[in-house]
């Protein structure tokens, strides 16, 4: 069993990379991947770890590309995921756009917190660096910050409320596009893969292989076929269309520790378990462009 979507307090997740690979051993996965949200920082932590404890492991991140729109009223944003085939300076160096990203993220973040205060919602940024435990805030603390003082009653809630396309609050940051995202991760070597595409809300299948031919079009090479969201109708469908179209499968549980306690590492809600054959296929793929 494998897991290779998950965050750790480089981003917006609780748990640090050791412990990630450490909570990995004790559940008998084979191989794991970091995916933070637009940084690597947490790759050496993780690369150290795995080393000890004799882990595989995969170099990743998780890009925010922009949004996609299917109609006025439908507005999602899109993920790429980014696979490395090893962790050394020329793919680090290939990867320096990335702090640009964490840039332009502070600027959202803070413009976020004075549309709130607009609102007369009290938050500051200080408060916001303190529940994250650093400077790596995400919106998932400003949900969570929203719960605590009483402005929301869920993180859907405050999503809904404030942190959505279309909701109060919500801020487009700058962000590579989706083609300028899969370039970035295929120049530093790495196999661009689209993320939980069930949340991109398109259930027509015509409308999805329109979306999923230009991304193919665009440079990307797999599909997160298994993944927590995914119900086994959704696997089959993702799974046809990445046979059609040629793209490796990959899967991971979206692990964040306590900001999403019901997504367990390893397991997702209790039905996601990746086979040792996905990590295989994806490892084989990363191997072939070195």
């Amino acid at each position: 069993m494998i897991d290779l979507h998950l965050h750790s307090i480089y981003s917006d997740g609780t748990n640090t990379p050791r412990e990630l690979v450490e909570h990995g051993v004790k559940l008998g996965l084979r191989a794991i991947a970091l995916t933070d949200h637009d940084t690597v920082r947490g790759v050496d932590e993780l690369a150290a770890a795995a080393k000890e404890q004799r882990m595989d492991f995969i170099p990743g991140v998780e890009l925010s590309a922009g949004t996609f729109s299917l109609r006025k009223d439908h507005q999602k944003e899109v993920h790429i995921l980014g696979y490395f085939p090893r962790w050394d300076d020329k793919i680090k160096a290939a990867l320096e756009p990335l702090r640009q990203v964490q840039i332009w993220r502070e600027e959202r973040n803070r413009s976020i917190v004075e549309k709130l205060r607009g609102y007369h919602v009290p938050v500051t940024y200080e408060e916001l660096v303190d529940l994250a435990g650093s400077n790596n805030v995400g919106r998932p603390h400003f949900a969570h910050w929203l719960i605590e003082n009483g402005y929301a009653h869920s993180v859907g809630d405050a999503f809904q409320q404030f942190l959505t396309p279309g909701a109060l609050t919500f801020t487009e940051r700058k962000t590579y596009d989706i083609k300028g995202s899969i370039d970035l991760i295929r120049s530093a070597g790495g196999v661009a893969v689209l993320a939980h595409p069930k949340a991109l809300h398109i259930f027509s299948d015509d409308d999805f292989e329109k979306f999923l031919k230009d991304m193919v079009d665009k440079g990307l090479e797999g599909i997160e076929v298994y993944c927590s969201v995914h119900l086994p109708a959704d696997i089959r469908r993702y799974e046809r269309m990445a046979q059609k179209y040629n793209l490796i499968m990959t899967g991971g549980t979206d692990f964040h520790g306590k900001m999403k306690p019901d997504i367990r590492m390893g397991y997702g809600f209790g039905y996601t378990k990746v086979d040792d054959s996905v990590y295989d296929k994806l490892r084989a793929k990363l191997d072939s462009k070195k």
